[in-house]
């Protein structure tokens, strides 16, 4: 008898000791992810009036517990990457790649800041090297664009992405986090690669980087010049190529651009630099009680605007330590 009422005794203890306790102690504080967005007009004018009410926010299939803080972030500096493709490809149907690099230049010269921004040059065909670190010195960068050798070699193009993004985590923390954003001179048609398309995207994706990928390729004028036995297969690979940088500026939350003459060129430059300008949303929120990520930590999120005609650009997803 005495044993049940002792046993009774710290049963009792037990409960009362537990819900003495903050709950902050007694349940496991809910995972936070960051994420930012851009959210525009249907004209493309960026909107910076919006609150959290106005967005619907759901990792994987199920809506975020709860938005701990929506922020509006003007221009951070800087940290801008140009990788650019000099693999064989680009030298024979590259007809406007000498103005996008002449374009580039004056872009790098007009958006680096002094003290501020900082650029770097990744050129590849089957194999990639930094042509020019991080600087803020536009001589240097525009010095080492024009150095590229052009037409030599296949295109790694997956391969290329990846090292950028490991460049990307390799450069030292500083105080106000900066913005990375890539800008991808291609005809985006792989042909050497060891990493998939997948594992590239993933790589950018982890290192936070933003892809702004311009299609170098020829248009079709030129493919239906060829001979008939050489067409199809060309085409394909040009829309492949298309469709691959396409596909990576919508998961980066980016733009793609495809000039179909040299006229076209700067403004496809003119709106790059409006973006990497232009306001953006940082959304803070609890993931889902039971989110579905995989198991190397990725989450898709998806942003949904509430209020009509407006329009969000957003990163498919991010990772959290499992």
């Amino acid at each position: 008898m005495r044993r049940t009422r002792a046993a009774s005794l710290l049963v009792a203890l037990a409960g009362m000791a537990a819900s003495a306790l903050p709950a902050s102690e007694t349940a496991l504080p809910a995972k936070e992810f960051t994420v930012s967005f851009i959210a525009t007009d249907k004209q493309g004018r960026v909107r910076s009036d919006l609150s959290a009410a106005d967005f619907e926010i759901r990792v994987g299939k199920r809506p975020v517990q709860r938005v701990t803080a929506l922020t509006v972030q003007e221009r951070r500096p800087l940290r801008l990457i140009a990788l650019l493709d000099g693999s064989g490809s680009t030298g024979q149907t590259g007809v406007y790649i000498r103005e996008e690099m002449l374009t580039l230049i004056r872009f790098l010269r007009q958006n680096v800041r002094p003290g501020i921004d900082k650029a770097a040059i990744i050129a590849f065909d089957d194999k990639t090297w930094l042509e020019c670190d991080m600087t803020d010195e536009p001589d240097k960068l525009e010095k080492a664009i024009l150095k590229i050798p052009r037409a030599a070699g296949g295109t790694a193009l997956h391969d290329a992405l990846v090292a950028a993004a490991d460049y990307v985590t390799s450069q030292p923390d500083e105080q106000r986090g900066p913005q990375y954003a890539l800008i991808l001179l291609s005809d985006g048609a792989d042909t050497s690669s060891k990493a998939t398309l997948k594992k590239a995207t993933a790589a950018v994706l982890r290192a936070g980087v933003t892809i702004y990928s311009m299609n170098t390729g020829e248009q079709e004028s030129f493919i239906y010049s060829m001979n008939t036995g050489e067409q199809e297969s060309f085409y394909r690979y040009q829309y492949k190529g298309e469709r691959i940088l396409r596909e990576l500026a919508r998961a980066t939350g980016g733009m793609a651009f495809r000039p179909k003459n040299a006229k076209d060129v700067k403004p496809a430059f003119q709106q790059i630099e409006a973006d990497i300008s232009a306001s953006r949303y940082v959304v803070r929120g609890e993931m889902p009680s039971a989110s579905s990520g995989s198991s190397d930590g990725f989450h898709r999120i998806k942003i949904k605007p509430k209020v009509k005609d407006v329009e969000l650009r957003a990163p498919e997803g991010f990772y959290l330590a499992p």
